[in-house]
């Protein structure tokens, strides 16, 4: 079992709870939202869990073409005419637990994506815990209160993550270029001056804004999918 492999189980349910009652605690006024960065500490071990989960639904692997630039090319080298060195074992093999292990080396992209997600769970948060609330009332559940809210916040948040990854992050082999930034994390990146760390910085933005658009699609509920699709 490698270092950031996820079990079945995945959350501390004890801490999730803690976490969910945190934010119904948000939602009516009871307390302040927390601050960003303790918004990211809070989150990012769900959003490990939600990678994970989304990335198993995902299949990567896409099957080599007989054509490139218009010339036919044989199917052992397609993958080099396209560029693809560096994420091979996603798109060829479509190793999953390498994507993750990957992914997780870089922690600014985790990170952006939380922030994102974070922004988007304080939008939904009021009506996440109004479903709850009529589930409970309809006898349609026989969870609690907390625990509701907590199953709807773990779905979301792997459903959100299924969208990025396979709407921003895998597709257009868009791996490639991920897979050859650095393992810096969101707060050096926001610090640096660095020239070196250029190339992270602008991935971040650009990760920033193309992920906060696919939020505003969930939050206004055009973009909900079903997992388990393709990535193209």
């Amino acid at each position: 079992k490698n270092d950031n492999e996820v079990d079945s189980e995945g959350l501390n349910t004890d801490d999730t709870s803690d976490l969910s009652l945190r934010w119904m605690k948000v939602a009516f006024c009871l307390v302040e939202a927390p601050s960003i960065s303790d918004a990211r500490k809070e989150f990012i071990p769900l959003g490990k869990v939600s990678a994970y989960r989304a990335i198993q639904s995902i299949n990567f692997m896409q099957i080599p073409k007989q054509k490139h630039n218009r010339r036919r090319v044989h199917a052992k080298d397609y993958f080099s005419c396209v560029g693809i060195d560096l994420s091979l074992r996603a798109y060829q093999k479509g190793d999953k637990n390498w994507i993750f292990d990957e992914l997780l080396a870089r922690p600014f992209i985790i990170e952006t994506v939380v922030d994102c997600f974070r922004i988007l769970w304080g939008r939904l948060l009021e009506s996440t815990v109004s479903e709850a609330c009529q589930r409970i009332s309809k006898g349609s559940t026989s969870r609690g209160l907390v625990s509701c809210v907590r199953s709807l916040h773990i779905w979301l948040f792997t459903d959100f993550m299924q969208v990025v990854i396979r709407s921003v992050l895998a597709s257009e082999w868009s791996l490639e270029g991920i897979f050859a930034l650095s393992n810096a994390d969101v707060s050096s990146l926001d610090r640096s001056d660095d020239s070196e760390l250029l190339p992270e910085k602008l991935a971040m933005h650009i990760l920033r804004s193309a992920v906060a658009a696919e939020a505003s699609k969930i939050a206004e509920g055009t973009n909900f999918v079903s997992l388990g699709t393709d990535i193209y």
